[in-house]
Formats: structure tokens, sequence, C-alpha cells
């Protein structure tokens, strides 16, 4: 509709009864892209229950979860693909975008499909393992209330669990569980480092940062639906 200016708009998506706001960020790559994530300085609690998670929660301007049956609206209308930034805490970004993203509705709770990766950070969603462990199409969104993981039970350093968002602090995609998850406990860097002898499971992508207890300082993640001209 002609709008150029990066901030909060109201969108009603095709077939949604009711309209909500959304970040609309139009400098970054091109612009044109909403924003369904923000990591920033810990100033939100991602350790939320199934419902805060389906509703959204945050501020649109600092910290936020737009709220997965919002994002299933959206990606319902259109083909979209996914944009993640990423930033460490030697101030080095990186990225990874998918073509083809779309959540699924409530009835297969919210389960991520995800096109082809391209991108620096590495093919953090579909993981490393070969046998397909922590490859997260299809897979089902958990909260530490709502258990849709496939562990049952999985053990880390010995000790045996069956919900991944419980040991990995905030509600995301598992399977068994993930190399990748952004909605983990925000760690300082000062934090981060007291984490040497403790399991600290933060904000990851372990295809970019593999060491134990890394915790990124910063993360989106931004949808935008595709167009003839970027087939």
């Amino acid at each position: 509709m002609g709008f150029r200016v990066s901030g909060i708009y109201t969108v009603r998506p095709f077939h949604s009864r009711e309209s909500f706001d959304v970040y609309c960020e139009q400098e970054y790559y091109g612009g044109g892209w909403a924003m369904i994530q923000r990591r920033r300085d810990g100033s939100e609690n991602f350790d939320r229950d199934w419902d805060d998670y389906v509703s959204g929660f945050g501020d649109l301007e600092s910290e936020f979860w737009l709220g997965n049956e919002k994002i299933h609206q959206l990606t319902a209308q259109n083909t979209y693909r996914l944009h993640i930034a990423m930033l460490d805490w030697e101030d080095q970004r990186a990225y990874a975008e998918y073509s083809g993203f779309k959540l699924s509705s409530s009835r297969d709770y919210y389960s991520l499909r995800i096109g082809a990766y391209a991108g620096t950070a590495g093919d953090g969603l579909r993981g490393t393992d070969d046998n397909g462990s922590r490859n997260l199409y299809l897979a089902r969104f958990t909260t530490r209330d709502f258990d849709n993981d496939q562990c049952s039970p999985c053990l880390y350093q010995g000790q045996a669990f069956n919900n991944c968002a419980e040991i990995q602090n905030g509600g995301w995609w598992f399977r068994a569980c993930a190399d990748a998850n952004l909605n983990g406990r925000y760690y300082t860097r000062e934090e981060m480092e007291d984490c040497e002898h403790d399991v600290c499971q933060g904000i990851q992508w372990r295809t970019w940062h593999d060491e134990d207890n890394y915790s990124l300082q910063a993360s989106l993640m931004l949808i935008k639906a595709i167009s003839a001209s970027d087939d």
C-alpha cells in the first residue's frame, strides 16, 4: 500500500476474524518484513506457558513473540520466507533464511514447515544429526506445560528428561531436542561466562556457535511473502 516507514501497523490476514498489530521492518534487506520475534536485552521472560506462546507476549518495540496463532494466520494466506538475523557477543552477525516458511494450525500444534536454506549461520533448524533427531521440519511446538516433543525420555549429561522446553528454558519447535532455540533464557556476557561449570541453555544456533553454554546477544525473526520476482 506504499508505506515505507518501519513501525507498528495493524493487519488482518485473510479469513481472520480479528485485526492485530505487527512490527513492520521497512529498511532491512529490502523492507516489507513482518517481525515475529526479537531478542536483544533480556527485558522479557520467554519461559512462558502454551497460552502465552499462542497469543503472543512482550513489547513490539522491544522484545516479543508475536504469537503462534497470528503467525499461522499470516503464513496461511500466502507463501512466505523466514529470515533470521543473529548477533553474537563478538559483535559478529550471521543469518539463516528459509523459503516456504509456514506454521500449521493449533490442530497440529503449530508444527513447522520450512523450505530450502540459505545463509551464513548454518541450517540450525534442520540440525546436524544424521539420524534426523534434531531436524525441526514438521516438529510441533512445545512449552513447559504442553509437551509435544519426542523425548520419552532424552538424556543430557547423563540426566534423563522428558520436556525440551523445560531444560532449554523457552517454548520452541523441538524434536529431541534442537540445535537451534532462539527463545531460550537470555544471558548477558558475564552470566554466560559464569556458566562454565553449569548447564545454561540460552539463545542458541549451534550450526554457528557450537560452544557449550554459548548464548547469542540478539536475534530477529522476520517473514515476508514471496513474490513472483523472488522465484
